[in-house]
C-alpha cells in the first residue's frame, strides 16, 4: 500500500511544455509591448492566454486522476501547493494583461 505517484512523461510532460510555452510567449509579448509593436503584443497575449487556458484543463484533469489528496502524505501537500502557486501565478499574469489591453 501507498501512493502511486504519476508518471512523469504523461500529462505533467505536456504541462511542463504548455508551461514552457506560455511563458515563452508571455515574454514576446512583453517585449513586443515595450517597443510599442501593438500587433506583436496581442498575438503574444492571445497565444499565452490559449496555452494558459489548455494549462489549466490539463493541471484540473491531473487533479482529478490523481491517486492521492493534499492530507495522504508529503508527496501530496508538495504536489498541490506547488501546483497550486504556479497555477495563482499564472491567473495573475492573465488578468493583468486582459486588463491593460
Amino acid at each position: 500500500m501507498g501512493i502511486e505517484v504519476l508518471d512523469p512523461f504523461a500529462i505533467p510532460l505536456l504541462n511542463t511544455i504548455l508551461l514552457l510555452s506560455s511563458g515563452a510567449y508571455y515574454y514576446l509579448c512583453t517585449s513586443c509591448c515595450n517597443k510599442g509593436n501593438r500587433r506583436n503584443t496581442i498575438l503574444g497575449l492571445i497565444l499565452t492566454l490559449l496555452f494558459a487556458k489548455y494549462l489549466h484543463y490539463y493541471k484540473a484533469y491531473e487533479y482529478k486522476e490523481a491517486g492521492f489528496t493534499i492530507t495522504d502524505s508529503v508527496y501530496g501537500t508538495v504536489f498541490f501547493a506547488s501546483t497550486v502557486f504556479m497555477n495563482t501565478c499564472n491567473i495573475g499574469n492573465n488578468i493583468y494583461w486582459r486588463t491593460i489591453l
